[in-house]
């Protein structure tokens, strides 16, 4: 970071008036923090991050009095220096990459460290005093979290090809299959790959070259029972399909008697949940219709094959490891939105952007290669593996004057955000001319509309949306940058400015951030509680739930029982 970023960066948290996901400002007066190494713990673990000492979050970001640059400088170096063989252990393992600098800011000095993230293989980064359990942290918003045990595990699966998928599920035998699926299964592969079929002696041993079955004992794997079981969901009744349609854009938003509109579970093998689930969605979704050529009909507001590729997604990559043996893929339906999620985040260290290319990685790679074979009820089969299904979402969403689909992922968890109206929607362009944006030219305009459909775009979303090359995609984006349009974060990512978040429109009303939306819905289900039972129920620490319950009863979501010195304090939803 050089004097001129320190500048913008200062000037977009004073805007904001706090720390951000990706920058953490300590006044450091007289020694480093504590909470520094925990920090930095999760800059490496999340998408980095730039730690500025020398600056007080409480008078504006302005120099702190009595800060010296020099010593505190060569304190976080020594914090996060390479140890040699014989020397004291590190502060922090494996050994993060930071670069250290001191940079004039406003008459004074500051110390400024960017820290990157870590390669995938090398994750988690964690406190070594604390052990990696409880000293391996994420980034979350402007505060760093510890991360949970089973965030810890997937990102150590990083490091391997995870064969959870083949383990053989005890006491399940062919008998447990369902024969017409497994008929089906292998009268398709004897029909359509002739070199399997002629190299196994029969169908048993075909079962077990597709692992159906194990090659070694002769049981039915897990692929081959999520995929084939007559009802898999006797062993695992959490490896299922829930569903609700909400009146709301969020959960928060719905505060009177109906919370839910409807609400589902899906089970069965995988062909049967993924034909259940689209059953009831295509019912669900409004239709609109559209011409072609001289005829018209009517069609869903999404496309159901995307929809469908989405929901196939996530059954087939998401973890079904003994940490997530509690999870389900969720199906939420909100007025704007369709949202498609399932445990285990991003297997292999890609980000969401790099999906778009279509290259296909995946964490349950004989539940893939099978999934291809397996019928569905209308005779054609559950999915392609040929790392195309993406690239066809892409497609169709572009096609129908959608945005493109929205990956978000953490450590834990993977959702796919399909929006139910066009990019250029009537809402849009009113917000759009209300800004004085009405004049650019259509691309800069759509790629506006993108930005305030997504809150965040780098070149490759827009080059996939609008069908340009990299570099015109990015020459794009930082002309946007200089007309005030869009800010850029230290990431390189591309958000809103000020300018064109003015006025919004109900779709750019202020959320509630995800550590509050978890508070919220404790709350809805446990009624009353106080904070330490609510630190146990979230999982969240005490002075988190502070901040959020303070900035919730402000904003009448929540009220608090008793006064703040009083230990019979408690929280409810607000009425």
């Amino acid at each position: 970071m050089d004097v001129q970023e320190l500048d913008e960066t200062v000037a977009r948290l004073r805007r904001h008036g706090r720390d951000t996901d990706a920058v953490e400002v300590k006044a450091a007066v007289g020694k480093l923090p504590k909470s520094l190494a925990s920090t930095i713990s999760a800059f490496s673990n999340t998408r980095g991050g730039v730690l500025i000492l020398g600056l007080e979050e409480e008078t504006g970001f302005h120099p702190a009095p009595g800060f010296n640059a020099i010593a505190i400088a060569d304190g976080l170096k020594e914090l996060v220096r390479p140890r040699k063989a014989g020397e004291l252990q590190p502060s922090l393992s494996p050994d993060p990459i930071v670069e250290v600098s001191i940079l004039e800011f406003e008459g004074a000095e500051v110390v400024v460290a960017t820290v990157e993230e870590l390669p995938p293989e090398m994750k988690p980064c964690f406190v070594v005093e604390r052990g990696k359990e409880q000293g391996s942290f994420e980034r979350l918003l402007d505060g760093d979290h510890r991360m949970s045990t089973y965030a810890i595990f997937l990102l150590s699966s990083n490091r391997s090809q995870p064969i959870r998928d083949v383990d053989v599920v005890p006491g399940v035998s062919l008998t447990d299959l369902d024969e017409a699926l497994l008929q089906g299964l292998v009268t398709r592969v004897r029909s359509t790959r002739a070199r399997l079929a002629a190299v196994s002696a029969n169908d048993e041993d075909l079962l077990k070259k597709l692992r159906v079955l194990d090659p070694e004992t002769g049981g039915v794997t897990l692929a081959g029972y999520l995929s084939l079981g007559r009802y898999p969901q006797e062993r695992f009744p959490q490896f299922m399909i829930s569903y609700a349609h909400f009146p709301a854009s969020s959960l928060d938003g719905a505060r009177g008697e109906i919370r839910m509109l409807d609400r589902g579970t899906y089970d069965g093998p995988i062909p049967w949940m993924i034909s259940d689930a689209l059953r009831k969605i295509e019912a669900t979704l409004p239709k609109r219709r559209v011409s072609l050529g001289r005829s018209s009909t009517d069609v869903p507001e999404i496309p159901i094959d995307v929809v469908r590729e989405a929901i196939v997604n996530s059954l087939a990559h998401r973890d079904y490891s003994a940490f997530a043996e509690s999870e389900q893929v969720k199906i939420e339906l909100y007025p704007d939105r369709l949202d498609i999620s399932n445990p285990g985040g991003i297997w292999g260290g890609r980000r969401e952007s790099e999906l778009l290319d279509g290259t296909s990685r995946s964490r349950n790679s004989w539940l893939t290669r099978l999934l291809p074979d397996v019928p569905l009820p209308d005779n054609s089969t559950v999915s392609e593996n040929q790392g195309t299904g993406i690239r066809f979402m892409v497609g169709s969403m572009k096609s129908q004057g959608l945005p493109l689909p929205t990956f978000t992922a953490t450590n834990v968890r993977f959702t796919t955000s399909l929006a139910r109206h066009g990019l250029m929607d009537p809402d849009v362009v009113e917000h759009l001319a209300l800004v004085g944006a009405a004049n650019l030219d259509e691309r800069s305009l759509a790629a506006l509309a993108l930005a305030l459909q997504k809150g965040r775009l780098d070149d490759q979303v827009v080059r996939y949306q609008l069908d340009m090359d990299s570099y015109d995609a990015w020459r794009l984006l930082l002309s946007l940058n200089r007309g005030g349009w869009l800010e850029q974060d230290r990431r390189g990512d591309f958000i809103p400015s000020s300018k064109l978040s003015a006025t919004p429109l109900p779709f750019l009303e202020l959320q509630v951030t995800d550590s509050e939306q978890v508070i919220l819905g404790v709350l809805e289900s446990r009624k009353q509680l106080g904070i330490r039972d609510l630190a146990a129920a979230t999982n969240l620490s005490i002075g988190v739930l502070r901040r959020d319950l303070r900035r919730l009863i402000e904003a009448n979501k929540v009220v608090a029982t008793a006064p703040p010195t009083s230990r019979l304090r408690e929280y409810r939803l607000s009425a």
